[in-house]
């Protein structure tokens, strides 16, 4: 943890793409809990959701321990794995999704490294292996992706042209035997 925020301190783009994480995890908890409550009570309480969000101590943690993996392509740290063990509500998928914003957010500011984009491409792969947890956690991830969408939208210039995008791979049930489909979502 301590690389971690020697990291933030050195290297301004690290600090940028954290800024940008957590600004969108603060949009993505904040619009994902005002549609939640909407969809319970099918009225709304406030025009549009109060912002408000906090890092749990194990999360901010672990996005901390996992900086200078992400930041730096030469780090030994790559050849560790970082297990969350937590039970159902914990909070894990918040931890995991603040660092995929920030991973998307840093590889738009470095831009082209070594012919490859920094807009373009596949930056992570999610899997579950339940269909219920598949579809739920895909919902979480489009909310940070559209709230990623409405910064990048807001500062076109730091964080790319290219809008971000989600897709979804899998089986379709009633055609089992046709190839896997991905479908996506244009930013």
């Amino acid at each position: 943890m301590r690389d971690g925020l020697t990291l933030l301190q050195r290297d301004t783009q690290v600090f940028d793409a954290f800024r940008f994480a957590n600004r969108a995890m603060l949009l993505q908890r904040s619009y994902g809990q005002w549609a939640q409550d909407y969809r319970q009570t099918g009225t709304r309480a406030t025009k549009t959701p109060p912002l408000a969000g906090t890092w749990r101590p194990f999360q901010i943690a672990f996005i901390l321990l996992n900086l200078v993996s992400i930041a730096r392509p030469d780090s030994s740290e790559r050849d560790i794995v970082d297990l969350l063990w937590f039970p159902t509500g914990g909070g894990k998928t918040e931890a995991y999704l603040g660092l995929i914003a920030f991973t998307i957010g840093l590889r738009r500011l470095r831009g082209t490294i070594e012919g490859m984009q920094g807009d373009g491409g596949v930056t992570v792969i999610m899997r579950y292996t339940l269909r219920l947890l598949t579809t739920q956690q895909f919902q979480r991830a489009a909310t940070l992706i559209c709230a990623c969408e409405y910064l990048r939208r807001q500062a076109p210039k730091q964080w790319g042209e290219q809008p971000f995008q989600i897709g979804l791979w899998g089986r379709s049930r009633s055609h089992a035997q046709q190839p896997e489909r991905c479908w996506g979502s244009p930013g």
